[in-house]
């Protein structure tokens, strides 16, 4: 995303960083049979289409959470020798946005990455103006940086 950008105050990041709600919000009942289901759908999707392998977990993730959107970012270097995250699978509300980008230092998935712990965001925009934009650009109807609730969870590649 091509925009001016400033990088979150600590406490503009402390407005958006909602991660202590997760305590106050309801268990869902475990069931094994979902559960079960949704490992048959990802090993036989392994073993079908190792290629479609990133699709069908934000698939099964999305279905198993009840979730609007699941998805999946990369972080890598775009051409102009700057770090990104791109979003290389997407499931639900936001999928119009696979292949998009962020800056690595301008957000959320890069405070996710750099505290190296789950983070759940809501109200982006306060500290990402672009993601005011991003109801247009998915044709959702709804503005996703004051809606959306964003839980990450950073995963590494330790080799």
């Amino acid at each position: 995303m091509e925009n001016e950008q400033t990088i979150p105050t600590a406490t503009q990041l402390e407005a958006v960083i909602a991660t202590p709600e997760l305590n106050n919000r309801p268990f869902r009942a475990i069931n094994l049979e979902e559960e079960r289901k949704a490992y048959s759908d990802l090993t036989n999707s392994f073993m079908s289409d190792p290629n479609s392998c990133l699709e069908k977990v934000v698939e099964v993730t999305r279905r198993l959470c009840q979730a609007d959107t699941v998805g999946i970012s990369v972080e890598e270097t775009n051409e102009q020798g700057e770090p990104i995250f791109r979003w290389v699978a997407i499931a639900g509300d936001l999928r119009e946005m696979v292949g998009g980008t962020t800056p690595r230092n301008f957000s959320p998935c890069g405070v996710c990455v750099d505290t190296n712990q789950p983070l759940l965001m809501d109200g982006l925009d306060r500290a990402y103006p672009y993601f005011a934009g991003f109801a247009d650009e998915c044709g959702t109807g709804r503005g996703v940086g004051t809606t959306v609730n964003l839980l990450l969870a950073p995963v590494a590649d330790d080799t």
